[in-house]
C-alpha cells in the first residue's frame, strides 16, 4: 500500500529527505546557475527529454553524410559549424567581450573531406569547452544582468541549451534522408537561410 500524502499536501508531490552523506545543494541563484551549466552540458553531450543531444546527432556520421546537400538545406558540417558559431556568441556575452553578427561565419561552409568534417567537429567541442568555462565564471547576481533590451544573460544560456536541441533534431532527420537525385544540381553554399 502506498504511503498517503500529508494532509493539504499534493499527491503528485513528494518530498525526500536527504540521505545521509549527501552534498548540500547551493541556495537560490547558485543553485540556477549550476544546473544551467549541467542543463548547457547535457543537451550538447546527451540530450533531454526532448531527444538525444548534439554530440549522438552526429556520432558515426561518415564525411561523405556529413557533407552532403539536400534541396534548400544546410549541410550537417555547415550546422555544426553554426552551433560552434553561437556558443561562442554566448561566450563573448557571458565574458563581456566584443561581438558583433557576420552571416559568413554565422553559415559557412565546411572544408571539404574527412578533414574538413573533423576540423567541424573540433571546432564546436572547442565552443562548447569555452561555453562551460565562462558560465563557471557567471556570478549568480549576474543571470540577471540585460545583455541588450530585454534579454538577460539567463536567456541566451537557456536558448544555446535549446538552439542545440533544435539542430540535434536537424541533424537527426538530415542523417537518415537517402542522397539527393543529383548532387550537382545543389553546389556547395547554395543555400541561404
Amino acid at each position: 500500500m502506498a504511503a498517503r500524502p500529508r494532509r493539504g499536501a499534493s499527491p503528485l508531490v513528494r518530498t525526500r529527505r536527504p540521505s545521509r552523506g549527501t552534498r548540500r545543494e547551493p541556495s537560490g541563484t547558485a543553485a540556477i546557475r549550476d544546473w544551467l551549466i549541467a542543463r548547457v552540458r547535457g543537451t550538447y553531450a546527451r540530450g533531454n527529454w526532448a531527444g538525444k543531444g548534439a554530440l549522438p546527432s552526429f556520432k558515426g556520421v561518415p564525411a561523405e553524410v556529413a557533407h552532403r546537400r539536400h534541396p534548400e538545406q544546410h549541410t550537417i558540417a555547415e550546422i555544426v559549424l553554426h552551433m560552434g558559431y553561437w556558443k561562442d556568441a554566448v561566450t563573448a556575452r557571458l565574458t563581456g567581450q566584443p561581438w558583433t553578427f557576420d552571416n559568413r561565419m554565422n553559415w559557412k561552409a565546411a572544408s571539404p573531406g574527412e578533414v574538413g568534417w573533423s576540423q567541424a567537429k573540433d571546432e564546436l567541442a572547442a565552443a562548447q569547452r569555452r561555453l562551460v568555462a565562462a558560465l563557471r565564471g557567471v556570478s549568480p547576481a549576474q543571470l540577471l544582468d540585460r545583455v541588450r533590451g530585454r534579454v538577460r544573460l539567463i536567456d541566451l544560456i537557456t536558448d544555446i541549451a535549446t538552439h542545440d536541441t533544435y539542430h540535434a533534431a536537424q541533424i537527426f532527420v538530415l542523417r537518415r534522408l537517402p542522397p539527393p537525385p543529383s548532387a550537382d544540381r545543389f553546389p556547395a553554399g547554395s543555400v541561404e537561410t
